[in-house]
């Protein structure tokens, strides 16, 4: 059951800040310090670390009216509530091209240089930790695409 806490609007999810700009606001608000030592120890403190995630509340691109993409409950200016993927959680990548969002396995994600990469979610589940889950989003530009969405599990 879903229950809505505010109405979908194209303005409310433009509101998003692009990648660029959110991973300015993550470094400066000590965003590792907030995800390691405040967040991650509270969603264990309150168990929903099999229930929710916490993500750098981004947009991919710019939506126009009429249009509607999944949008991220907002905590404040830098994050967003995501939903917990489960502990079989294999991996995918879902990249950006344009207007489309075309998802990948792990896999063909590791033909990416993981230098232009910056996390973008965090699990705090021990399953999806001892597995070494990063999700990230590559932050090269093409003219297609302004960065690049993936969600990875690597060992």
């Amino acid at each position: 059951m879903a229950v809505c806490l505010r109405p979908y609007t194209v303005a409310n999810f433009n509101a998003a800040p692009l990648l660029p700009e959110a991973l300015q606001k993550h470094s400066n608000a000590g965003g590792n310090n907030w995800v390691h030592h405040v967040f991650g120890p509270l969603f264990l403190k309150h168990r929903v670390q099999k229930l929710l995630g916490i993500g750098l509340r981004h947009a991919h691109f710019l939506l126009k009216d009429g249009e509607y993409l999944t949008e991220q409950l907002k905590i404040n200016g830098v994050y967003c509530l995501v939903v917990y993927p489960g502990d079989d959680f294999p991996g995918r990548v879902e990249m950006t091209v344009g207007r489309a969002n075309v998802n990948l396995t792990p896999a063909q994600a590791a033909r990416h240089d993981p230098a232009q990469q910056s996390e973008a979610a965090w699990y705090f589940s021990e399953a999806l930790t001892k597995r070494g889950c990063a999700c990230n989003c590559f932050h090269h530009r093409t003219p297609q695409t302004s960065h690049t969405h993936v969600q990875t599990i690597t060992k």
